[in-house]
């Protein structure tokens, strides 16, 4: 029985002894009232079906700027984030925790010592009595560090400088007042706007291999390519004497969970991130981060390849790796000064490019000022920018190459402490003197570590990584053993390669038969009776599965004719 006939049959019965006309004046009450709840409503039928993320206040305020981006107005747009986030909700449903503050009984709340950075300011006006000015390296509860982040960005953090819009086939810009001030426009909704800005027709072109020039990596080359009123002249000028910094980029730290270290403090949001230690949501929005830096590097023409772990996970089965926490991607430091001259340092990035598809995502991306510290110096800055998923804190580092003489290596070795090294920091260092040690020419490097000869990444070969166009170095698996002990083993942690499925799964979810290491296909064909396991394999399948192809046919590359035909993108996983 519905919850209507349910409600009618109890009225019935409540009412047996009421008086007839009495009794169609109630009935009639509550059959209005039927009639306009949005339980009932034909839009709320149709948001019950739809696949899109539930992000009212931020679709509403996005919907709105591309009315009037359609109406003719290119902006600059008002914007605050307490709009944009309804914050005003937020500080609603925690009144009880929020009235009451002063930054000292915040400060005993989060159980700050005497000694630990604290910037706050009592700050009595928006029904919030405070400001908290950064990040505080505490473990907080979750409540408390919500709390946190919601009233920094409330008070303290700035707008962001544009909007970027990235569709399947358009991209576009718009730039964003200052001051914070709300958006006062019709309301509109994305189903409508977005169709008058992309046709949502596929790119069949084949994709051509990158060539690099030496020299995009060399900093002051690139640097004096730039006049001194650009973006990037006026933070190098800014910093050019910082030799150490506190850390720019800061993460979430949480009591009794793991891995929140992981989310930025600013958009902490775990309830989007920690509910199983193994979640599809976890993967689907790590998903979309890698895409949405995938789709802005192939729309603006950024030279970004696929490293680390993020390697691994390609030359698997095209994705990323399930189990794994953090993940980057490197490029040279032009295109990272490439970035900041065109304005989008802390920019809010809607990627609709799979909107037809009903996926979507906005995303922060914010760049470190201390970009021109290439040293190690505290090991605090290491990251030089980052793509940050709104909605939950989660986050892909993006860190520039830059070009590195051998004869350093040891003059780490000679002074760690400067360099902030560690004893694994060390092992590093001697594993690449032994590595390079006969091929000491045209090295590049990272603040982490991380040394590559231009010869092994020049050329980027274009392949499909999360079901997107992405680049990964030539001679990938060179680096991947240079940096790896059997990089492409199937047992990683508690989980494991499934060969036939093509796809990681925890062991407690996918066990081995007892005294076997290799799965069979019957093996394989029995964890899919788990119906978790089931739902991921339908929706990677397509993806995987043309990873498995490609890869028959790439390990016969003819690297002097390589060129991708991407054919169909339109297999969006973890959907």
């Amino acid at each position: 029985m519905s919850s209507w006939s349910k409600l009618k049959n109890d009225i019935r019965l409540k009412l047996k002894n009421v008086k007839p006309i009495h009794y169609v004046i109630i009935m009639a009450i509550f059959i209005v009232f039927h009639l306009i709840s949005p339980s009932n409503s034909s839009s709320s039928n149709s948001s019950k079906n739809t696949k899109l993320p539930i992000n009212i206040p931020v679709d509403d305020y996005s919907a709105k700027v591309l009315n009037l981006y359609n109406s003719g107005s290119k902006g600059p747009i008002d914007f605050e984030w307490n709009q944009f986030l309804n914050i005003d909700g937020f500080v609603e449903k925690y009144k009880s925790l929020i009235e009451p503050l002063n930054c000292e009984e915040f400060g005993n709340r989060i159980r700050k010592s005497e000694k630990t950075r604290y910037n706050c300011i009592d700050d009595p006006d928006h029904k919030v009595p405070i400001s908290l000015q950064e990040n505080v390296l505490l473990y907080v509860d979750e409540t408390q560090r919500k709390i946190f982040a919601k009233v920094h960005l409330l008070k303290s953090f700035p707008n962001p400088s544009k909007l970027i819009y990235l569709f399947h086939d358009n991209k576009i810009e718009i730039d964003v007042n200052k001051e914070p001030k709300k958006l006062k426009h019709k309301t509109s909704n994305l189903d409508k706007e977005i169709p008058k800005l992309t046709s949502y027709n596929q790119d069949l072109s084949a994709k051509a291999p990158i060539e690099l020039d030496y020299e995009q990596f060399n900093y002051r080359t690139c640097l004096n390519s730039y006049k001194d009123e650009s973006p990037v002249q006026q933070l190098h000028e800014k910093y050019k004497e910082t030799r150490v910094a506190r850390k720019y980029f800061s993460e979430a730290y949480l009591l009794d969970a793991q891995g929140t270290f992981n989310l930025d403090w600013r958009f902490f949001n775990s309830s989007e991130v920690i509910s199983k230690d193994y979640d599809t949501l976890n993967m689907a929005k790590m998903s979309g981060i890698i895409r949405c830096w995938l789709h802005f590097c192939e729309k603006y023409n950024i030279k970004s390849f696929i490293s680390d772990n993020n390697l691994i996970g390609w030359a698997m089965n095209g994705l990323h790796l399930p189990m794994e926490k953090d993940f980057n991607f490197h490029l040279p430091i032009d295109d990272l000064m490439k970035i900041i001259d065109m304005g989008f340092n802390q920019s809010i990035i809607f990627d609709y490019s799979d909107y037809n598809q009903k996926v979507h995502g906005s995303y922060l991306l914010d760049i470190s000022p201390f970009f021109k510290m290439r040293d190690r110096n505290n090991q605090e800055n290491t990251i030089d920018m980052r793509l940050i998923d709104i909605d939950s804190g989660l986050y892909i580092d993006l860190i520039a190459l830059v070009n590195f003489s051998y004869e350093r290596l040891f003059n780490y070795k000679a002074k760690p402490i400067l360099q902030s090294l560690n004893s694994n920091d060390l092992i590093k260092v001697d594993k690449k003197i032994e590595i390079y040690k006969d091929k000491k020419e045209n090295l590049l490097y990272s603040k982490d570590l991380d040394i590559y000869r231009f010869e092994n990444l020049n050329k980027l070969l274009p392949v499909k990584f999360e079901n997107a166009i992405g680049y990964i170095p030539k001679d990938y698996m060179e680096i991947l053993t240079n940096e790896y002990f059997e990089p492409l083993k199937t047992s990683r942690g508690s989980f494991k390669f499934r060969e036939f499925l093509n796809f990681w799964y925890p062991l407690e979810w996918c066990k081995m038969p007892p005294f076997t290491s290799v799965a069979t296909k019957e093996d394989d064909e029995e964890c899919l009776k788990n119906p978790l396991i089931s739902g991921i394999q339908k929706s990677i399948s397509k993806s995987a599965s043309y990873h498995e192809q490609f890869m028959e046919w790439f390990k016969n590359l003819d690297v002097a004719n390589y060129n991708l035909k991407p054919d169909d993108l339109s297999a969006i996983i973890y959907h």
